[in-house]
């Protein structure tokens, strides 16, 4: 019995020193940037008092969205300027009248994330806006950093289906979009209380939901106090299970467990060691499979198109023999649904010159070279083309 109580409070020792170590080397950003913040006992001013926000959770339908007419600067890794401006509807675009004001043009309407809505470059090297100036029909710029197909097909159906269209440009990023949240992540909302709609059930039985009561509780969001986010911590904290808050206690304040995930996903996404082409949870793909049934729904007889868009991981990966076991079933999807699907990785691993120059290197995102050769590919489809012209 003493010695049970011996080797107890060894390892109790133990693990208490190789915390304090954690914390030093995580203080001292051995490891580079890894943000610990202890959210349920203390929210930094700098969190609850930041200024005035482009992107955040403004859209009580689709969580994640922008502040209408707001103008943003937004600094690239390399240290350049880019400005951001939104229209009357919250959209990264100039402003769009509801009707077409020429009956005999074509207009579509683009949904995705960060790369279609041409994160980090000037307006005029987005793809969207190139697509405009290429074909002379109008290219509506939907497309929201930080989103997934779910809060596609709801951006579709609340706010980009207003304006009059025939075309609908889907952007789907793999590396990220079978991420949508859902309820076992739900002890990370104490760190970062944000208001995320998911699909609750199996496919294709869902229901929509979202990750917080009101969207007012989302941190994402402007003029917020550090009392009024400590009470919503508070709150889903205290919703909790006990076993998901012991994993919120635990997970979320251990200093050993971020340096561990921080450096296992690290190497995983680097140099080709994973791909969600080759590997993606088989619920999630369900999931994100629902989400563009919907938006195909809502379309009511437009023609939709979709891209499945790789990162330069995934282009590395493939080539390092990793398998695309994904864009067959897209393809699969695409043909039952009567979607034209227009997968960008072979074009990606066809290029001839060096792939890296097509993204930022320290950022991720398409570069301008890279926005072109997206652009390019789309003009020289002959049926992306046709879905133009009358």
């Amino acid at each position: 019995m003493q010695n049970s109580a011996l080797s107890v409070s060894a390892t109790v020792l133990l693990l208490l020193l190789l915390e304090t170590g954690a914390h030093i080397l995580i203080g001292m950003e051995v490891f580079g940037k890894i943000e610990m913040t202890y959210r349920r006992f203390y929210i930094s001013p700098d969190v609850a008092n930041r200024k005035p926000m482009f992107w955040g959770d403004f859209s009580k339908e689709a969580g994640r969205w922008r502040v209408a007419n707001a103008s943003h600067t937004a600094h690239d890794c390399m240290g350049n300027s880019i400005p951001w401006h939104s229209n009357s509807v919250g959209a990264s675009d100039r402003e769009r009248s509801i009707q077409k004001r020429d009956s005999s043009q074509k207009r579509v309407a683009i949904l995705g994330d960060s790369f279609m809505e041409g994160m980090l470059v000037n307006a005029q090297y987005r793809l969207s806006n190139r697509l405009e100036a290429g074909t002379g029909h109008e290219h509506l710029n939907f497309a929201v950093n930080g989103s997934s197909p779910i809060n596609y097909y709801l951006v579709y159906k609340n706010i980009a289906k207003r304006f009059e269209h025939d075309v609908v440009l889907i952007g789907l990023l793999p590396a990220n979009d079978f991420q949508d949240y859902t309820p076992d992540q739900a002890y990370k909302l104490v760190e970062w209380p944000i208001y995320r709609p998911y699909w609750q059930g199996t496919y294709p039985a869902y229901s929509l939901k979202y990750s917080l009561t009101a969207i007012e509780q989302s941190i994402s969001r402007n003029n917020r106090t550090t009392g009024g986010l400590l009470s919503v911590v508070d709150s889903v904290y205290s919703q909790l299970p006990i076993a998901d808050r012991l994993k919120a206690d635990i997970l979320l304040n251990s200093g050993i467990f971020k340096i561990v995930q921080t450096l296992s996903a690290r190497w995983l996404i680097t140099k080709g060691r994973l791909t969600q082409y080759e590997q993606f949870p088989e619920a999630n793909f369900l999931a994100m499979r629902y989400s563009l049934e919907q938006i195909v729904a809502e379309a009511k007889g437009r023609k939709v198109v979709l891209l499945s868009i790789p990162i330069q991981n995934d282009i590395e990966a493939i080539r390092n023999g990793h398998k695309n076991q994904l864009d067959g079933r897209l393809r699969k999807f695409c043909d039952q649904h009567h979607i034209l699907f227009v997968p960008l990785l072979p074009h990606f691993l066809a290029y001839k010159g060096n792939v890296a120059d097509l993204f930022v290197t320290c950022d991720g995102h398409w570069s301008k070279k890279g926005e072109q050769f997206v652009s390019d590919l789309l003009l020289q489809n002959r049926q992306y083309r046709s879905l133009l012209t009358n």
